[in-house]
């Protein structure tokens, strides 16, 4: 290989500033960079925050048909008609964001577009296609069931969260019940009350034009249609310990979440990230090296409408709960000792963002979310810079100080689940 074709190979995607566009009230991103892949997405803030006992689950359902609710795809089996077209494409439900995308080269630009519309703003609602995919979501939700950690997540979320949907996100058995009693005129009533242009957001991203992509919409695009979006308060912020029985667990899982009010792309995020890092950190070397109570511990912040949650999760052994609680709870109480590990945990960090490659789609992903929360929150939209920035700048107090208000101050939900008799553990 030449040297020329590997500078090729491996040039860095440039990515310029967003431009949002405003066509029938719906807002429109532009991501240009110089990638030839082009990816069109579509997010609209809605999920199972909006679920009540009747609808829960009907969002996932409802993804599930849209992707193909297209009519050039024969028999509404759009898998097989964008495979034909070369097209990549994929829809996901979450808490209050569903995504619907679709990837191809830039050739496929106006296919893309008009699939990525059409879906999101005049979907077909056909029976035969209903019943396939009702099937799917079910096979779905058996799997997600059979995970050991569903039992314990849906505990969690019971008393982390005070919104119907959000506690019920896990609740496999109530999803499966309403399934079966949707049909194709509730799922087109419930997506017309639901899904409109004051919370829906189009992002395209790849080496386009932007004169180009406002032709597509503007000939493409509906007329506005607007549909009410609520303002959430979804924590309890009640600390509290929780035993749940599973029978079928042959060791315990602790799970412990800490609500913050810290909103989306809020500048304290990353130094909380940078602090959660070195608290895991600190976490493994006392219960796993030098307690040999644990195999590993996971650490994660999920930020959401709702705010800023950061959660733990930690298997051991049924006799070993009380150590590693203990544990837990005597590493919080003196955050100074993280400072040690401070600059290595952002060299690793440095390492793993300068191996990262973010192509089109990626992009999409990361402005794509944003566009959302600012369209309901008026959040800022950040470049993938600002992460980094944030996090390799933070000062060992502001981390410390962080810490100490959410979790040290905070109000934990505590998790542990394991087939021993019902017990109350200290945490």
């Amino acid at each position: 290989m030449t040297k020329k074709r590997r500078m090729r190979l491996n040039r860095t995607l440039r990515a310029k500033k967003p431009y949002t566009l405003s066509i029938n009230g719906y807002k429109i991103v532009v991501v240009p960079n110089n990638s030839r892949l082009i990816s069109v997405q579509s997010y609209v803030f809605s999920g199972f925050i909006v679920e009540t006992p009747s609808t829960l689950g009907i969002n996932h359902l409802l993804e599930h048909v849209l992707a193909n609710a297209y009519t050039p795809c024969r028999k509404f089996d759009c898998y097989s008609y964008l495979r034909d077209n070369a097209l990549n494409s994929n829809a996901s439900t979450s808490n209050n964001v569903l995504n619907y995308y679709v990837n191809g080269f830039k050739t496929k630009l106006e296919k893309m577009v008009d699939y990525i519309v059409n879906i999101t703003t005049r979907p077909v609602f056909d029976d035969a296609m209903l019943a396939r995919e009702k099937t799917a979501v079910a096979n779905e939700l058996y799997m997600y069931k059979d995970n050991p950690i569903s039992k314990t997540k849906h505990a969690l979320h019971k008393h982390l969260y005070k919104i119907y949907g959000l506690q019920n996100m896990n609740n496999y058995d109530k999803q499966l019940e309403n399934l079966s009693n949707i049909t194709a005129i509730t799922l087109a009533e419930y997506y017309h009350i639901t899904y409109g242009s004051t919370n829906t957001i189009f992002v395209v991203s790849g080496a386009v034009n932007l004169s180009t992509i406002k032709r597509l919409f503007s000939t493409k695009l509906p007329p506005s249609h607007k549909v009410k979006v609520p303002r959430y308060s979804c924590f309890t912020y009640k600390p509290q310990t929780h035993f749940l029985h599973n029978p079928k667990l042959t060791s315990t899982q602790i799970l412990i979440a800490y609500p913050t009010k810290i909103r989306y792309n809020s500048p304290e995020i990353p130094p909380l990230q940078l602090g959660v890092d070195m608290l895991r950190h600190r976490l493994f070397i006392r219960l796993r090296v030098v307690g040999k109570l644990i195999y590993g511990i996971q650490a994660s912040i999920t930020t959401n409408i709702c705010g800023t949650s950061v959660e733990f999760l930690i298997h051991t052994k049924n006799v070993n709960v009380q150590a590693v609680l203990d544990g837990f709870k005597t590493t919080l109480r003196d955050i100074s000792q993280l400072e040690s590990s401070m600059q290595p945990t952002k060299q690793l960090y440095l390492t793993n963002y300068k191996s990262t490659y973010f192509n089109s789609q990626e992009l999409a992903n990361l402005i794509g979310i944003q566009a959302v929360y600012r369209h309901i929150l008026n959040t800022d939209l950040q470049v993938p810079t600002f992460f980094k920035e944030k996090y390799m700048g933070s000062s060992f107090k502001h981390v410390e100080r962080l810490l100490e208000q959410t979790i040290n101050r905070g109000h934990p939900v505590c998790v542990v689940s394991n087939s021993c008799k019902q017990r109350k553990y200290r945490f």
